[in-house]
């Protein structure tokens, strides 16, 4: 894969739109801008189609508003016309559009894999229950055996994958790439901008920041720290929120919702809390939510057998729960009752994000490789 000046970030959410290829498209493109590297971003939209300048980096928004043939048909022929200007695609979603895109140009690209997106498409349409492990040994139907064939072949054919995990590395073997294509390369956060104020004065026990869906389980969530009588601040929105918000106002719980909030707005919510609760069973990468609370410096608890377990180490500097493991009760009340111990995981959990998962590194690293020059 040769060089090339441009990099374009091919991606199925961008801001406004939230969650985590959302965030790196945004992050990864800011980061570029500073660096003299220039990006370029094809993304789908709910509003506005027309192409938008971002300080001085192309956006192109397609349109999720249309039949799906003629959006795949309009996001193919952007995606081509990109390859045939030789600009180097980093496919951080979109994985079947650069895929077909590839084979008619006859040209390479990079994946970033945030997660099985069989798997989650097959949870939120109601599918499947199993787990993200589970579901790998489950026979298919017709529909999502094409869509698991056709997101491999689309991994296979790239020049490099990049994934942030190592569970996430072990299901793309799995699914056929070649070991020696992948790379791990957490996901990251901006630790000068994600830092603690010790002016801002506390105002939650608790904050759980991330899309409210099944799979967040913030309901266990609500309940635990209403048996224990602490605040929750609870940030992001989705199609649980007037489920959870019910249930918070049956048990006549501490807990605010506050919906979507601007970057900004979430920096200020976790500087004003003290513990950040990631409760979620579908985590298949490096959550960004948890990176940019431990930056804060949060103690936290998130769930073992996903992502999170790759960023906490377990009773050094934040708790893990589930299977066979603590309660998210259990390590709430550790959090409440073992001060010593909270505070020696916060300034640890400060320290190795910086070392880590500082995007000044690891943005760095995605570039070089999609650029070539690794």
């Amino acid at each position: 894969m040769g060089k090339a000046k441009i990099i374009c970030v091919a991606t199925g959410i961008f801001p406004p739109d939230t969650g985590g290829p959302a965030k790196f498209a945004e992050t990864f493109l800011k980061w570029c801008q500073q660096n003299g590297q220039r990006v370029e971003v094809v993304s789908f939209t709910d509003t506005t189609t027309k192409d938008i300048l971002l300080e001085n980096s192309n956006v192109k928004l397609i349109s999720r508003n249309q039949s799906l043939l003629i959006r795949y048909i309009k996001t193919i022929f952007a995606l081509s016309r990109k390859l045939l200007t030789k600009r180097a695609i980093i496919a951080n979603g979109l994985f079947l559009e650069v895929y077909f895109a590839s084979l008619l140009t006859n040209r390479n690209y990079v994946c970033k894999v945030p997660g099985d997106i069989v798997w989650e498409r097959a949870r939120n349409s109601g599918y499947t229950g199993k787990s993200l492990t589970e579901f790998q040994n489950e026979t298919l139907s017709a529909r999502y055996k094409l869509f698991r064939n056709l997101f491999s072949r689309s991994l296979k054919r790239a020049y490099k994958v990049i994934v942030p995990t190592r569970q996430l590395q072990e299901l793309c073997i799995g699914w056929g790439v070649r070991s020696e294509r992948i790379l791990v390369i957490p996901n990251s956060v901006d630790t000068l901008y994600f830092s603690s104020d010790e002016s801002t004065k506390p105002l939650f026990d608790v904050i759980s920041v991330g899309r409210l869906i099944g799979l967040k389980n913030v309901k266990e969530v609500i309940q635990a720290c209403t048996e224990l009588n602490l605040s929750l601040a609870v940030v992001g929105d989705g199609p649980e929120r007037s489920s959870l918000e019910a249930v918070a106002r049956e048990l006549s719980s501490n807990t605010v919702f506050f919906g979507n909030e601007k970057q900004e707005n979430v920096l200020r919510l976790l500087q004003s809390s003290s513990c950040f609760v990631l409760n979620s069973s579908g985590e298949g990468g490096t959550p960004y939510s948890l990176l940019e609370a431990r930056s804060v410096g949060l103690f936290s608890i998130a769930t073992l057998g996903t992502g999170s377990s790759e960023v906490i180490n377990h009773l050094v500097d934040g708790l893990l729960c589930g299977e066979n493991g603590l309660t998210l009760r259990e390590a709430l009340e550790i959090f409440v009752r073992d001060k010593p111990f909270v505070f020696e995981a916060k300034e640890r959990a400060i320290m190795d994000t910086r070392i880590r998962f500082d995007s000044r590194i690891q943005f760095k690293r995605i570039r070089d490789v999609v650029i070539g020059e690794s």
